[in-house]
């Protein structure tokens, strides 16, 4: 991951104040006073708009050195401001359709964001067994849509109905709804275009997801 897509994603979890809505590109774009085709050459070169993040820095009253750094120096943080550690997963994507790619748990980086943006997630889950990783794919939409990040909660995997769960099994890592009925579980799919599948095979759920971004 290059330094412009972590702060497009720190841009993003601003953006969203708190609340489940899904912020793509286009609003980032606006967000900073570019067109989206300006964001999206800055994107492909590799390049940061430095000028125009600083003004959305400050305006949101963000710390330009996390937004760019990942460190609060001193002299600029806000005393009251608080930053919380949450572990990202680079290499491990999620499908909501075909196979998917895994990294394990271990193989994390550490992403800082203001403690308040997460206070909802606080609320239901323990910080330290939150991990963030990537979406691919389209059968769980509308709830999740391809290149979304998710929060997911390695602490929570008993079955529950209508929750959203990361899931090891022999073809990849995948993200389902599941459901378990003397004891067999079914895979199911919120896009109308994928069928439910009933499993033979042992999976591991790796935890559920708690949030997105």
């Amino acid at each position: 991951m290059t330094k412009i897509d972590v702060i497009i994603m720190r841009i993003k979890v601003i953006l969203q104040n708190g609340t489940k809505r899904r912020i793509n590109n286009i609003e980032v774009a606006k967000a900073l006073e570019l067109s989206p085709q300006n964001l999206s050459n800055y994107i492909d070169r590799g390049k940061i708009p430095y000028e125009t993040l600083t003004v959305f820095c400050a305006i949101k009253k963000v710390s330009i050195n996390w937004m760019l750094f990942d460190q609060i120096t001193s002299s600029l943080e806000d005393p009251t401001m608080k930053y919380v550690g949450v572990k990202y997963i680079p290499d491990a994507n999620a499908s909501c359709g075909g196979g998917a790619s895994y990294a394990t748990l271990e193989q994390n980086e550490i992403v800082k964001f203001p403690w308040y943006m997460l206070e909802e997630l606080k609320q239901k889950s323990n910080i330290e067994n939150i991990h963030i990783i990537n979406v691919i794919g389209d059968s769980m939409e509308p709830k999740l849509y391809e290149n979304d990040r998710v929060f997911i909660d390695t602490s929570k995997t008993e079955i529950t109905r209508n929750n959203m769960f990361v899931i090891s099994t022999p073809s990849g890592i995948f993200i389902k709804e599941l459901s378990i009925e003397d004891g067999v579980i079914t895979l199911i799919s919120l896009n109308e275009l994928y069928y439910d599948e009933v499993i033979d095979y042992d999976i591991k759920i790796i935890g559920m997801v708690v949030g997105k971004f």
